[in-house]
């Protein structure tokens, strides 16, 4: 009876030690080592193909293709895409050797594997394949796109990309050397060389001070500098030739048809006229002229209508008196801006158009 009793307490223990082991190991005493190529705990599965290895720093790299970065082997036969690289089991180039997917059609070997007379990515086996499902070649992402086992430059397909030209810009020795239709220091690529200064030129030095190799006035940075000649344009309100007149007001311009057209100014609109120069009128010209423009505010007294300032005539009988006045039309279409004024007929600037305001 006792020895009964001592074998039922055994068979007990071993059903316990047993039961509570949830180890892939197939109950295999021995723990998984996960990078030295064997089966250490007999499940059949050898290093990071061994599920008790997935959590392992030994398998927590890249997979095989190296397409993208994960943590997980594809495993070949779970239906699951366990690299996170959106293929699945046989479909996945990791498995391409795997025994789960041996009698299929391997995708990329030029071989009816399957007997079935399609080849490759002409077989619907291959349909989803990811080595029929590459995209060309990206040629600055450190990435193999299309799957030949080239990056980047090293990659044919991207020969003729700027950035894998075999061909640098020379800098400075007045050829193309890129091909990129640039040359030396007009090109891009020889924005940072020392043989590129960023130092403007001086136009009457004799000195090629930028280092394009031409000096002064033969550099275009000096096209528009009045030592290299530039000439008036005579209707662009710009002085041109940088002497500070503008225009028509150049005498370079003195026979030029822009400036010989009989062009009548107002001086309440001030159009015509280009500044410094307003548009002013009087009993001698009353169709209107351009002459300096004046300073005298409205009210002060004045000497000449062309003292006041723009929009306004200096007028009254006694010399002694005469005052700058605000300008307006007689017909009523150019009012006072003092309300408590009112547009009058001015005997002093003689004119059946424009009154003045008092």
């Amino acid at each position: 009876m006792k020895i009964f009793s001592s074998l039922t307490i055994l068979l007990f223990a071993f059903f316990l030690v047993t039961a509570c082991d949830d180890n892939s190991s197939n109950n295999n005493s021995n723990d998984e080592i996960c990078d030295n190529g064997t089966d250490d705990d007999g499940d059949s599965f050898a290093d990071c193909d061994d599920q008790d290895c997935w959590a392992s720093a030994a398998c927590n790299t890249n997979n095989v293709n190296n397409l993208n970065n994960v943590s997980n082997p594809e495993v070949c036969d779970n239906q699951t895409d366990d690299d996170g690289d959106s293929f699945v089991d046989c479909d996945d180039l990791d498995c391409i050797a795997d025994a789960a997917c041996t009698g299929a059609e391997i995708c990329n070997n030029e071989t009816d594997d399957d007997g079935d007379t399609f080849v490759d990515c002409d077989d619907q086996d291959c349909l989803n394949h990811q080595f029929c499902n590459l995209t060309d070649e990206i040629c600055n992402d450190t990435f193999d796109n299309d799957g030949d086992g080239d990056v980047d430059c090293e990659d044919a397909d991207c020969a003729d990309f700027p950035a894998c030209s075999a061909t640098q810009e020379i800098c400075d020795n007045q050829t193309d050397d890129d091909g990129d239709g640039d040359i030396d220091c007009n090109d891009i690529d020889c924005i940072e060389s020392p043989d590129c200064p960023t130092t403007l030129e001086i136009c009457d030095n004799q000195t090629d001070d930028d280092g394009d190799d031409l000096v002064d006035c033969d550099d275009d940075d000096c096209f528009m500098n009045p030592i290299c000649g530039m000439v008036e344009i005579c209707d662009n309100r710009q002085d041109d030739d940088g002497d500070g007149d503008i225009d028509c007001n150049d005498i370079d311009c003195a026979l030029d048809p822009a400036c010989n057209v009989v062009m009548f100014c107002d001086p309440i609109t001030q159009s015509v006229c280009v500044d410094p120069e307003a548009c002013y009128i009087d009993a001698q010209t009353p169709e209107g002229y351009c002459a300096t423009a004046g300073t005298v505010d409205i009210g002060s007294q004045c000497t000449l209508g062309t003292d006041c300032v723009p929009g306004a005539t200096c007028t009254g009988n006694n010399p002694q008196n005469r005052v700058c006045r605000e300008l307006c039309m007689l017909d009523g279409s150019v009012d006072c801006t003092d309300t408590n004024l009112t547009c009058n007929q001015s005997m002093t600037l003689g004119s059946d158009v424009y009154g003045i305001c008092r």
